[in-house]
């Protein structure tokens, strides 16, 4: 399959928005699989949840958050997120843990006034004995997680 040029991207990406993760998985797993790219440190595959767009200094960017829930007990749940700028272009990968005995079942995007902050907005729960932390945020800074 031959590599979409940025703007066919860009097109692609905007026609991800709001999808559920079933339809982003059968229609579009090849594109967001090269997007977020390969694991390291320890971190299973995630799966693609969402694609998110935004504005940042009145530029248009596309995020890409996946999942993945905890797969064995010891463990953890992880998350990868991509920010991409209007044409498509990789600006930053984050992969983090969501936790020790931690699972994720739920993300959100969204803006908070007081903070004047664009947020990511995680749901978790504890898993045999983790600790009780329902939610977690991230702030989106211009073009930082």
């Amino acid at each position: 399959m031959p590599a979409l040029s940025r703007a066919d991207l860009a097109r692609k990406l905007r026609g991800m928005i709001g999808l559920d993760q079933a339809r982003l998985a059968a229609g579009h797993s090849i594109e967001l699989s090269k997007l977020l790219g390969t694991m390291k440190d320890g971190f299973s595959e995630p799966t693609p949840w969402h694609v998110w767009s935004y504005t940042s200094q009145k530029l248009d960017r596309f995020i890409i958050f996946a999942g993945q829930h905890i797969m064995k007990i010891p463990g953890e749940s992880s998350a990868r997120v991509v920010l991409l700028s209007e044409t498509g272009k990789i600006i930053s990968r984050s992969t983090f843990s969501t936790g020790w005995r931690i699972d994720i079942s739920a993300a959100r995007f969204t803006f908070d006034g007081t903070l004047r902050a664009h947020l990511i907005d995680i749901t978790t729960h504890p898993v045999i004995n983790g600790q009780d932390i329902r939610r977690q945020v991230f702030a989106v800074d211009g073009d930082r997680l």
